[in-house]
């Protein structure tokens, strides 16, 4: 089902595989993260690459993933720093911590806003949009 929603593990493991990295061990440190979760390995490779982090102890694998987030992880999986600037109608609603990232990913071609010029920062992702991320990744020059 394309138009289902990404949660925050499924895309990380999205994303581990675009890099072609093999899981690790998880060591712990997550509180909402066990040692026999599906996602557990996925969780730990991505903490050890700088590709995804948590927050006060709490990784939220199960969490739908916010578009703002999708940004930030893509950018981070990209390897490239480039400056951009993009203006969407909701511009207001992308977070401070979100708005460099995504300024990134629309300039290196990995994520657009919407027809009606809005971004929608704090959408779910969907299972769709993932995988057009994840493609422009795999073929980013």
């Amino acid at each position: 089902n394309l138009t289902g929603q990404v949660t925050r593990a499924e895309f990380a493991a999205m994303m581990i595989r675009v890099l072609g990295l093999e899981e690790t061990e998880y060591q712990g440190g997550m509180q909402d993260v066990h040692a026999g979760d599906w996602c557990a390995g996925v969780i730990q490779t991505c903490m050890d690459h700088g590709i995804l982090q948590g927050s006060g102890g709490m990784m939220r694998p199960d969490d739908p993933i916010t578009r703002e987030e999708m940004a930030k992880v893509a950018v981070s999986v990209s390897g490239k720093a480039i400056e951009g600037t993009s203006s969407f109608t909701d511009e207001d609603s992308i977070s401070e911590w979100a708005k460099p990232f995504v300024d990134q990913a629309v300039a290196l071609g990995l994520i657009n806003g919407f027809e009606d010029g809005s971004f929608r920062p704090a959408e779910s992702t969907l299972r769709e949009q993932a995988m057009v991320v994840s493609y422009r990744l795999l073929h980013l020059e």
